[in-house]
């Protein structure tokens, strides 16, 4: 098997597993949410879609691409 992979993604014995992949580079979490008059976060750009998803954010929630940046309304975030 390939990649020293066992059955059910185990590694196989004497043989060290892959370690945990590290997202932070592709999402960083840099956006933030203003909830309430507060900033909540930061977050990742794939946990703000899920927030839209869940019907928990909408295009006029206001959010923010990182520290110092203006909160704008998701409509009009790129």
């Amino acid at each position: 098997m390939a990649g020293g992979l066992g059955r059910k993604g185990r590694p196989l014995p004497g043989k060290p597993g892959p370690g945990p992949i590290d997202l932070a580079f592709v999402d960083p979490a840099i956006w933030q949410v203003r909830s309430g008059g507060e900033a909540c976060g930061p977050f990742t750009l794939g946990q703000i879609q899920q927030f839209v998803i869940e019907g928990r954010l909408n295009a006029a929630s206001l959010i923010s691409g990182g520290e110092g940046q203006p909160f704008r309304p998701i409509r009009e975030t790129p």
